[in-house]
């Protein structure tokens, strides 16, 4: 799973097509259920954008396609709502089902790649954001194919205000589905989705009851002081801004470890009693130990709010922010028995951190009265179950991200899937951050390598893949 800017991905040449959601505006009627504080902070702030790219392996039929975003828009509720600001109070409005349809707004047929990358990039970057709606697109491209080979490549992308990382995986599957299903005359079968929207109501409830005396307020003051007084920044130096203006990020994407040497580190951490999540904040933090000898790693991440089940699958930002940090004081890490007590260090500290992500932190900041922005991010996501991503190959698909524009910003993102572990990261674009970033990541790898030598063969050891492989 790599999360990429859709630059480095190779669209095809052919024949392309933008489509939007269209409605009436008398559709959208005031909708008193609240934003999340972190929706209403983006309001003032950058847009920013997600999508997705996949190759269905069916004939473009405009009909078919029509048929399937309308189904796509019915199930997800946060495609059809929008919020304005007016003299500084915040308004929800939302249309019904049936009152949003997709319409093709450009047509054109282009051979130059390049151009189809650019104008892509250009039309999600001018159109997407929280203010205007649609806050979604969709872009076909069908080029010529042989009898019998036929196919369109489908890209989408939605304002971050709509969508977050989760919902991009299970988009991918579900607009194939649902498109395979209108062209061949099925019912799709899909469970209802929960509503994002009815989550925030009650995210920002719940965010609206924390006053300044409120623990995770205290716990945050903590960390943040601890950390110098603000989020901590990456552990190795990343260069000093050369403009007055932020650069645009470079960005890297790849698979880390293959599939059998992830399934060894997997077992090593089992034996330990702890996941490949523990695992990899372990292994970050042995190798910035090594490289700069701190005693702690500290750094921010993500972790998704999907705690009811049929917001599994739901399309929305269900995204939290936990401050993590490994203490590595009195732990030997060269040794074995230091690599357990390092997974032990993150366990507690992943487990501790999770009660955080509830309250947004941005709203804690209102209370500490600063400007908080995380700085040094890991996001990991087990995408092993997730609907059709055993397919992923087959359909070429990959997640996308719009640009970003930061000095200091260190972003990772890692992926277990069935080719392995992937990360994509995004960092400053200046030799002293790319050459820091590419000595950390390849640190980290050496470390996960030396998990992987102390596993041995447990007794009982269940392949869960392979067992719901079989069930399904």
């Amino acid at each position: 799973m790599l999360f990429t800017e859709l630059a480095d991905y190779p669209l095809p040449s052919g024949h392309v097509t933008e489509w939007m959601p269209v409605a009436r505006p008398e559709a959208f009627v005031s909708d008193n259920r609240r934003i999340t504080a972190p929706h209403e902070h983006y309001l003032d702030g950058n847009a920013s954008w997600l999508g997705g790219v996949l190759r269905i392996g069916l004939r473009l039929d405009e009909s078919a396609l029509r048929g399937a975003l309308t189904d796509w828009a019915v199930r997800h509720e946060v495609l059809r709502t929008t919020v304005r600001r007016t003299h500084g109070l915040v308004e929800r409005r939302t249309a019904d089902a049936d009152a949003v349809s997709w319409a093709p707004s450009e047509t054109s047929i282009m051979v130059d790649t390049r151009g189809i990358h650019q104008q892509l990039v250009s039309t999600f970057d001018s159109v997407l954001n929280p203010h205007v709606w649609p806050h979604c697109r969709v872009v076909t491209i069908a080029g010529s194919v042989e009898p019998g080979d036929e196919h369109f490549t489908l890209v989408f992308a939605a304002d971050h205000s709509v969508m977050d990382a989760y919902s991009l995986l299970t988009t991918i599957a579900e607009l194939e589905h649902l498109y395979r299903c209108r062209f061949t005359g099925i019912d799709h079968g899909l469970a209802p989705a929960g509503s994002h929207i009815d989550l925030s109501d009650l995210d920002r409830a719940a965010s609206d009851s924390v006053d300044a005396e409120h623990r995770a307020v205290h716990r945050w003051a903590e960390f943040f002081d601890r950390c110098g007084g603000d989020f901590p920044a990456f552990p190795l130096p990343t260069g000093s801004p050369t403009q007055a203006t932020a650069e645009h990020q470079s960005g890297l994407g790849f698979q880390m470890i293959g599939p059998d040497q992830v399934a060894q580190i997997a077992t090593a951490c089992r034996q330990l009693g702890h996941s490949m999540q523990t695992g990899i904040v372990a292994a970050m933090a042995i190798a910035s130990a090594r490289m700069t000898g701190a005693d702690h790693l500290r750094f921010a991440m993500p972790m998704h709010t999907r705690d009811q089940p049929d917001l599994a699958l739901s399309m929305g930002w269900f995204i939290g922010i936990a401050p993590i940090e490994v203490d590595l004081r009195d732990i030997d890490i060269s040794t074995p028995a230091g690599h357990a007590a390092a997974m032990s260090a993150a366990a507690a500290s992943i487990h501790a951190s999770k009660d955080l992500r509830e309250i947004h932190v941005l709203r804690i900041a209102e209370h500490l009265g600063g400007t908080y922005r995380p700085r040094f991010v890991m996001s990991y996501l087990d995408c092993r179950f997730t609907p059709g991503m055993a397919d992923w190959s087959e359909w070429r698909a990959q997640t996308l991200r719009s640009h970003a524009t930061s000095d200091d910003e260190v972003y990772f993102w890692i992926g277990r899937d069935a080719t392995g572990l992937t990360l994509s990261a995004r960092f400053p674009s200046n030799h002293v951050a790319t050459s820091a970033v590419h000595d950390f990541i390849r640190q980290v790898i050496a470390v996960l390598h030396e998990f992987a030598t102390v596993a041995t063969p447990a007794v009982g050891d269940v392949d869960m893949a392979a067992i719901q492989g079989a069930v399904r």
